[in-house]
């Protein structure tokens, strides 16, 4: 149920079938009727569909005239195109946040969450750690616009990588991220920026291997890619752990 004093109705109901999709619960393709999201939380079909409208625009949702709405399946393209730009977004964010002398010190918080949750093997919320890890060096920046498209695009990848988390392997997950904490502490903007594109390189890698396994498409070349991919994590975080340790 929503409430009426936690802010716009509307927004609270975007976040709702956020979490949603996010979670797999609604899945690509699956219909999502006004009617019956406004009976179950309680509101009209107003916020509703002003939420239905926000999602679209995120790329999530279709509206399709007389068919109502429904999850957008993302074609593998859209995906790894996803990934391809928010790799330069947060390249960039470092060279800004680094031009401002910011502090990275309170990733070391946001590395430790997702220790914790590979040790539980919880995927969810090692996708949740991630996001935050992420999202401290987009705000890092101080830059509004960059973190509106950083937001923009972050749903709809998240979303994936959940729908094909299952099997997945905590720990190269969290493998990936030391090298990018361990430069920016340094203060190495070059190594950083580097880090956060190899970062990048790898996990579209694995990506393009999810979404050849789950018979959506086949990317040339994805899995001697993702066999190198796996070989270059693992030493990275073998050579990082006594960093960080």
């Amino acid at each position: 149920m929503v409430s009426r004093s936690a802010g716009p109705l509307w927004e609270q109901v975007k976040e709702i079938l956020l979490k949603r999709i996010i979670a797999g619960e609604l899945a690509p393709d699956a219909r999502i009727v006004e009617v019956q999201v406004a009976r179950e939380l309680g509101v009209s079909q107003a916020p509703v569909r002003e939420a239905l409208k926000s999602l679209e625009a995120l790329g999530l949702v279709d509206i399709l005239p007389f068919s109502g709405a429904r999850v957008h399946r993302q074609t593998p393209k859209e995906l790894l195109d996803a990934y391809s730009v928010r790799a330069e977004l947060e390249v960039l964010a470092i060279r800004f946040a680094s031009a401002r002398g910011a502090n990275f010190s309170s990733l070391t918080a946001r590395m430790g969450d997702m220790y914790h949750a590979a040790a539980e093997g919880d995927m969810m919320r090692l996708s949740i750690a991630d996001t935050a890890f992420h999202e401290e060096i987009i705000k890092a920046s101080d830059n509004a616009e960059l973190l509106r498209l950083w937001h923009n695009l972050q749903p709809s990848t998240r979303a994936y990588i959940t729908l094909i988390s299952p099997g997945a392997d905590p720990n190269w997950t969290v493998g990936l991220h030391p090298p990018i904490l361990n430069t920016l502490l340094a203060g190495d903007l070059e190594g950083a920026t580097e880090a956060m594109r190899q970062h990048f390189a790898l996990a579209r890698a694995r990506l393009e291997v999810g979404i050849a396994h789950r018979g959506e498409d086949e990317p040339p070349a994805a899995l001697q890619a993702a066999v190198e991919a796996e070989a270059t994590a693992k030493a990275a975080a073998e050579a990082s752990s006594a960093v960080i340790a």
